[in-house]
């Protein structure tokens, strides 16, 4: 008897199917697995796809309940699925994941209510489509960027920490050198005092250049690791106000601290460092902007620091994805578990606010 309301049920849904008669098909396609629930969940119709795909299966497949096919967890979501379309009359998607012979499958499975001629709800169309390689590969892409942003962040941490070593070369060797260099001059400029003046002209200009050599010197030292890192997150932020005023000073730049002695690990405290910096190279370069406000916020469950420039703003839209400087401030956001959003319009000037989750804050007895 199965089997003849099996055989019954495969020639007319062919039949269906190549008509389009009395099975509605909302997006479905000849591929897609198509099953008809009555108002208890019970199928009464499946189509000649399901039929090919489950063999001997169909048997129980047919004038089965999803609690009784597939059964378990997955059963009592897709039989809640079908009494949600019943209770609200509306088209419901959801994905399924079920355990198949080979390996985990999903299904994206379309529920719509089906209606008699007086608007009431008499059955239930499921309409399926396999999206188990679409799956596979959204989760294949997924791992390949966070393998990438690993290895980013592997690399930040090793960038940073030769810019800390051939800082402390340039300082300790380098500066030495060029101290005692400034010295022999100095001492050669009172040992020669009543020489020739070209000779002491020439050993002015030898001062001259020794100055400027060892001002560069200073400030390679500064741009490879400042040492105000070393005195603290708060110490870096103002020594990036000051350099900034330095570099741009017809640009008014403010930092507003709700939090003085925050203290953040190292590793963060440099990122967002070096967030703050790219950030203001960027207004220099790009944003021709007269006022500039840091604000830093020390919140309940997170660090707010928020950037607001009144430049030149730009469309976020196309501009934010070509530009490597935002990307890699987004990058390093990222690292430390950050989110990081960007606000801009042309001639509305730009807003970066960054959170900072508070498990990267130091208390005074973690240092």
């Amino acid at each position: 008897m199965h089997r003849s309301r099996l055989r019954s049920t495969l020639e007319s849904g062919a039949r269906l199917e190549k008509t389009g008669g009395g099975i509605p098909h909302p997006g479905g396609k000849l591929s897609d697995i198509i099953c008809r629930h009555e108002l208890d969940g019970r199928r009464n119709y499946i189509n000649p796809k399901i039929i090919r795909m489950a063999g001997s299966m169909a048997l129980v497949i047919m004038n089965s309940t999803p609690l009784e096919y597939p059964g378990g967890e997955e059963g009592r979501l897709y039989q809640d699925k079908i009494d949600e379309v019943i209770a609200t009359g509306q088209r419901v998607e959801f994905e399924l994941t079920w355990n198949s012979y080979e390996s985990p499958a999903c299904t994206l499975i379309n529920l719509v209510p089906e209606r008699d001629s007086h608007g009431r709800i008499v059955s239930v169309l499921a309409i399926g489509r396999d999206i188990t390689l679409l799956k596979r590969f959204r989760q294949d892409l997924e791992r390949s960027r966070t393998q990438l942003r690993e290895l980013v962040a592997h690399r930040e941490r090793t960038r940073e920490a030769e810019r800390k070593h051939i800082a402390r070369e340039v300082h300790d060797e380098l500066g030495q050198q060029l101290t005692a260099l400034n010295m022999e001059i100095q001492s050669m400029r009172i040992r020669y005092e009543k020489c020739t003046p070209q000779l002491q002209a020439q050993l002015d200009r030898i001062h001259t250049q020794l100055h400027h050599t060892i001002a560069y010197a200073r400030n390679l030292v500064s741009r490879l690791r400042p040492s105000a890192l070393d005195m603290g997150f708060i110490a870096a932020l103002e020594w990036l106000v000051e350099d900034f005023k330095q570099r741009n000073p017809g640009c008014e730049c403010r930092l507003i601290l709700d939090g003085s002695d925050l203290c953040l690990t190292e590793e963060v405290a440099i990122a967002v460092f070096r967030i703050v910096q790219e950030s203001l190279t960027n207004i220099i370069k790009h944003a021709h902007a007269t006022q500039v406000h840091l604000m830093l916020h020390e919140l309940e469950t997170h660090v707010l620091l928020g950037i607001r420039d009144n430049g030149s703003g730009f469309d976020t839209k196309g501009h934010y994805k070509e530009s490597f400087g935002l990307v890699g401030i987004k990058e390093r956001a990222i690292m430390i578990g950050g989110e990081l959003q960007l606000f801009s319009a042309p001639g509305r000037g730009t807003y970066i606010e960054l959170h900072i989750p508070g498990t990267h804050i130091e208390t005074k007895e973690d240092e």
